[in-house]
C-alpha cells in the first residue's frame, strides 16, 4: 500500500477532523490499529513521516506523533532509527499452563523469551485488615510489599502486586532477588496455592505501567499461596495483559 492509499484507507477506516468520539490523535491511533487488523498494513509497513501525514489529513504535526506513540507503545509500531516509522512484528501469544507453581521468569526462560522485571515498589508497612485475616498476623506485623513491572523481550505485559509477611524473606532481601528463591532461602517456599482469574478493565495508573489505554481488557488473577503448615505466605494480584497471554487448563474425564 502506497502513500496515497493508507491516506484514502484511513478515512475509509472511520478517521475524520470532524469526528466527535474522543480526542482526534486517538481516533488517528485507532484508525491506524484497524488497517493493520485487516492486513492493509501489515508488519513491515512504513508509515508516512509525521509531517507528510498530518499534511494530508489537515490535522497538526502533534496529532499524528501523539496516534504514533500511543501505537509504538502499544508495541503494534516501531521506530528504526534513521529509517521511520513501521509495523511492528506482531506480540507473542504466550500460553501459560494453569498447573504447577513456578516464577514468572522460570515460566518464560522455559519458553525461550527474555523476562526482567521493573520494580515499581519495594517498601515495608503494617497489615491492612484483610492482610490481618489473611494471614494471621497481628497489626504490629511488618508485611512486605512488591510491586513488579513484568517484560517480556523488553515489552511489559504484566504488573504482580505482591504481599509477603516481611520475616519470611528474612533481612537479606533486596530487589535483584527473586521473591520465590528468597522464601525458598529461608524455608518459605510456597507449595500449592489458590488462583482466581477474572476478567477486567485496567485502570488508568494500571494502564499507564503496561503502555495501554485506561480501561483495556486485561486478566486479573489473585493467587494465594501456602507453606507446608498451611500457612499463608503470599498474596499476589497480577493484571496480564490479554492480547498476549493465554492461560491452558489440561482436563481429564474422572471415571
Amino acid at each position: 500500500m502506497n502513500r496515497s492509499e493508507i491516506f484514502d484507507r484511513l478515512e475509509a477506516a472511520g478517521f475524520s477532523v470532524s469526528g466527535t468520539h474522543g480526542p482526534i490523535y486517538r481516533q488517528l491511533a485507532d484508525a491506524i490499529r484497524m488497517l493493520i487488523d485487516e492486513k492493509d498494513l501489515t508488519t513491515g509497513s512504513a508509515l508516512p513521516p509525521e509531517r507528510e501525514l498530518a499534511q494530508q489529513l489537515k490535522v497538526g504535526r502533534i496529532t499524528v506523533r501523539n496516534a504514533y506513540k500511543e501505537l509504538i507503545e502499544s508495541g503494534i509500531l516501531e521506530v528504526r532509527q534513521g529509517s521511520g516509522t513501521f509495523v511492528a512484528k506482531p506480540l507473542p501469544l504466550i500460553e501459560q499452563p494453569l498447573r504447577g507453581l513456578t516464577s514468572f521468569s522460570e515460566d518464560m526462560t522455559a519458553r525461550g523469551l527474555a523476562a526482567r522485571s521493573n520494580i515499581i515498589r519495594h517498601e515495608t508497612s503494617p497489615p491492612n485488615d484483610e492482610e490481618m485475616d489473611l494471614f494471621g498476623v497481628k497489626a504490629s506485623a511488618t508485611m512486605l510489599r512488591l510491586d513488579r513491572l513484568r517484560l517480556v523481550d523488553g515489552k511489559p505485559v504484566a504488573l504482580e502486586l505482591a504481599v509477603v509477611p516481611n520475616d519470611l524473606v528474612g533481612p537479606d532481601f533486596d530487589t535483584g532477588q527473586s521473591l520465590y528463591e528468597a522464601l525458598a532461602r529461608n524455608g518459605n517456599r510456597p507449595l500449592k496455592a489458590t488462583q482466581r482469574m477474572s476478567a477486567a478493565s485496567l485502570s488508568a495508573a494500571t494502564a499507564a505501567q503496561l503502555h495501554l489505554k485506561a480501561g483495556t481488557p486485561c486478566l486479573q488473577i489473585k493467587r494465594i499461596s501456602y507453606g507446608a503448615d498451611q500457612r499463608v505466605i503470599e498474596l499476589t494480584r497480577s493484571y496480564y495483559r490479554s492480547d498476549m497471554f493465554e492461560f491452558v487448563a489440561d482436563l481429564t474425564l474422572e471415571n
